[in-house]
């Protein structure tokens, strides 16, 4: 799980980390960088409907469920 500090998802955050299957980011991000998961073919995203996150998700065909 993403910490509720972080803010933003740099460029290449976890580029190439292709064990990762899922990760949690919080209301709190409001921008994630085209990229940040490149290289993660089998990772979904967890988070509230309507955030960034789930926007992010499908702009980027990620997997996205919701923990509403």
């Amino acid at each position: 799980m993403i910490p509720e500090s972080v803010k933003k998802i740099k460029w290449e955050a976890f580029k190439g980390c292709c064990n990762l299957t899922s990760v949690t980011i919080p209301e709190s991000v409001m921008e994630i960088k085209t990229s940040a998961f490149e290289g993660c073919p089998n990772v979904t995203i967890y988070g509230k409907e309507g955030t960034k996150a789930e926007r992010y998700a499908r702009e980027e065909r990620i997997l996205f469920e919701s923990l509403d």
